[in-house]
């Protein structure tokens, strides 16, 4: 088996935590000994060696990649890393990984997300071993079993059963609160955004349905000629997933989160007695239900706020309502705009 590990996101929905020259990925956050990509390194080790490892992400993040894999004492060697001029989307930065991996001979694959949160490794383990022959002849996707209905989630929708999973029926993109509300009830699945495959079964999808990508990492071996053919950005999910007939999904109850915004930090983390997420600076009279994180050197008091995110990084300080971070992400793009 290879893994290859997707590290190239900029993670601006946990700005301004997360920005673009320090994405969520290499942060790491309050109570937390590892970052996020560290994590995802220590449990493909539970399933792989070092050699076996491929991360896709870009020149920007190599010098991220290096130091977190020398924290923890990791090794990569450096034909592994694969930087990709520009971003194109998870079909390229997907395809990149695999035609690297296996180039030589067909290989098992499984794809993993960089900033994912999984808290039950050994069922995670368990679980890949398990769908390895199921991917043999099928594109595998991983769904979580749904608490509540999510607008910040994909959706899969389950048919027949085969092996240990079933047949994908369809997809569905982020919903609103009354698709999520349907989706729910009718047992879909949450897109967890991890796929195990074979590579040649991969290469032929990609092949048929994706022939502009196929075709430019056909002919060249250099990745700035490749993606200089590759047109416009393209997703797995909406580029191959969503059309092809051989996809399957494997429910996976490995409390996964995709810490996508500061509503999914707010639940993993440990709240006080008014359910604030707090530092030990923080100072709160009547308040309750917050997200308050700050600088190790600053104290913040709240009288009487309930339901908000407060962040204080660096030179940016976030004010904003819980049920509002989707925004969060065009806040840094205007800052982007304002400092090009």
């Amino acid at each position: 088996m290879k893994i290859i590990i997707l590290a190239g996101g900029t993670g601006t929905r946990l700005w301004p935590l997360s920005q673009e020259n320090h994405p969520k990925q290499f942060v790491k956050f309050q109570q937390q000994e590892n970052s996020l990509f560290q994590e995802t390194i220590l449990r493909s080790l539970l399933l792989v060696s070092m050699e076996d490892i491929f991360i896709v992400s870009n020149m920007q993040y190599s010098g991220f990649i290096l130091k977190d894999l020398k924290e923890i004492n990791q090794t990569l060697p450096l034909e592994n890393i694969i930087l990709e001029p520009e971003a194109k989307g998870t079909l390229p930065a997907i395809y990149a990984g695999v035609h690297t991996c296996a180039s030589k001979q067909e290989e098992t694959v499984l794809i993993l997300s960089s900033d994912h949160l999984i808290k039950n490794n050994a069922t995670f383990v368990q679980l890949i071993r398990q769908s390895e022959k199921l991917a043999q002849n099928h594109l595998v996707t991983f769904g979580i079993q749904p608490d509540h209905p999510h607008t910040g989630y994909g959706y899969i929708a389950p048919g027949r059963s085969i092996e240990n999973g079933f047949k994908v029926n369809s997809f569905h993109e982020k919903p609103n609160a009354k698709k999520a509300l349907a989706y729910f009830e009718n047992g879909y699945y949450w897109n967890a955004g991890i796929f195990l495959l074979n590579s040649t079964l991969f290469k032929e999808e990609v092949r048929t349905l994706a022939p502009n990508v196929y075709q430019a990492f056909a002919t060249s071996h250099n990745l700035d000629e490749i993606y200089a053919k590759i047109h416009k950005k393209s997703s797995v999910d909406v580029g191959i997933l969503e059309k092809s007939q051989c996809v399957a999904v494997v429910p996976a109850a490995i409390q996964w989160t995709d810490l996508g915004s500061f509503d999914a930090l707010y639940e993993q983390r440990q709240k006080d007695a008014c359910n604030n997420v707090t530092e030990k600076r923080h100072i709160h009279l009547s308040s309750s239900d917050n997200l308050i994180l700050a600088e190790s050197n600053k104290t913040i008091a709240t009288i009487g706020v309930d339901n908000l995110l407060i962040v204080d990084h660096g030179e940016y300080l976030l004010v904003c309502k819980k049920n509002h971070s989707q925004h969060v992400k065009e806040v840094a793009e205007i800052i982007k705009k304002d400092k090009s």
